[in-house]
């Protein structure tokens, strides 16, 4: 199945207006999990790609079906006024998922998890399962990862350069490197993406015209064409040993739009994002707590704490703390963007429903002051009548 980008677009007209972020308990250790769910639920077109499949459109027990009845509950509840409460909902549809997803049911048992790492199995598994599911979240998160090596020219050879694409939905990055620490977002990209000379013996390139090792080329990584949505993973974990390791929350600010155009080979699309969630780190390596800022149609920001929402200032010293990291307190570690123009583009849709229904609330109020003043007018009118007939 092949999905127009431009229809998902077409569903951002369909958008109902806003209501508060569902409230999922704590139902031991489930924190990863809320959060992780917290932030998939509101990237928009993957929510309403999901709602438009009718009824029982997964197998039952499969992960498509789990979230796609997750997110079906989610909208038949949804509140403008206060968050609707569930209770280990996420857990309980985890434990009952099929074995041939037992990737995820791991992740049901109640001990402490990885954010990212259920994240990353949990899209893995959507798009495996179902064909049709695959295509959509592909056309949103998929991009290729291109990987190009070049050697220079000698003196009986040509330069040569050797491109590889590997499929990819989301990016990790290091967040320190030797003895160099990333302090920004931009960093850590530049990091990624630069020149790596291949002059380890460990790691020569082995020149296919010769056969031989050569110690003189460089490899580099670019994103072919960017995604729609672009998710990215900080390293906040440094392993040192079997038995020893550490958290690296110094600070790392992260942009609210991020400018991507360096890192893509096409130019000439859009490169420019939106940041519309992310999932937030407190604690050490064996125990923590994690939760998840997002933002809703109308821009509102939402910090979600397991079964406490609450709405936050994008400008709020807490959440930019909490998001950027500093040493000794809680990192920002999973952050979702989204293209600038789709973005915008689903604002606009949203401030003119709101428009829209605010024009519809005015004409029901009128209506109703209208209605209220023939009844008084009648009342009048038959008490005077029945007033003149007395006489």
């Amino acid at each position: 199945m092949k999905i127009n980008f431009f229809f998902i677009i077409a569903l951002f007209v369909s958008l109902t207006l806003q209501a508060w972020p569902p409230a999922l308990q704590n139902c031991g250790n489930t924190c990863f999990l809320n959060a992780s769910i917290q932030v998939l639920y509101h990237i928009p077109p993957l929510t309403k790609l999901l709602e438009t499949q009718g009824n029982n459109p997964y197998p039952d027990n499969s992960a498509s079906f789990f979230y796609w009845n997750l997110i079906k509950k989610f909208e038949e509840t949804q509140n403008p006024n206060n968050p609707s409460i569930f209770t280990c909902e996420p857990q309980l549809g985890l434990g009952k998922l099929d074995k041939s997803s037992f990737e995820l049911m791991e992740f049901s048992c109640g001990s402490q998890q990885d954010a990212t790492e259920f994240m990353w199995k949990f899209l893995d598994q959507l798009i495996e399962k179902n064909n049709e599911l695959k295509s959509m979240i592909e056309v949103l998160f998929k991009f290729n990862l291109m990987s190009s090596i070049k050697c220079p020219a000698l003196p009986n050879l040509v330069e040569y350069e050797s491109i590889t694409k590997d499929p990819a939905l989301h990016l990790t990055l290091e967040t320190k490197k030797n003895n160099t620490i990333y302090s920004s977002l931009n960093d850590c990209l530049d990091n990624f993406f630069s020149f790596e000379k291949l002059d380890d013996p460990q790691n020569f390139y082995n020149d296919p015209r010769t056969n031989q090792p050569r110690s003189d080329c460089t490899k580099k990584l670019s994103i072919e064409t960017s995604p729609e949505i672009l998710m990215i993973g900080l390293k906040r974990f440094e392993f040192i040993t079997a038995t020893h390791s550490n958290k690296l929350d110094h600070s790392i600010q992260i942009p609210f739009t991020l400018d991507m155009a360096s890192f893509v080979k096409n130019s000439r699309q859009e490169n420019t994002y939106e940041l519309i969630g992310a999932v937030i780190q407190g604690g050490g390596i064996k125990s923590g707590h994690y939760w998840a800022y997002v933002q809703d149609l109308s821009g509102q920001w939402y910090k979600c704490d397991d079964a406490s929402i609450t709405k936050v200032s994008a400008t709020g010293d807490s959440m930019l703390e909490e998001i950027n990291g500093a040493p000794n307190k809680p990192t920002g570690y999973l952050f979702v963007y989204q293209k600038t123009s789709s973005r915008k583009k689903s604002h606009a849709e949203y401030e003119e429903m709101q428009k829209e229904a605010e024009k519809k609330e005015q004409k029901q109020i009128a209506l109703a002051s209208l209605s209220t003043s023939l009844n008084n007018l009648t009342n009048a009118l038959t008490t005077l009548q029945k007033s003149l007939g007395g006489k």
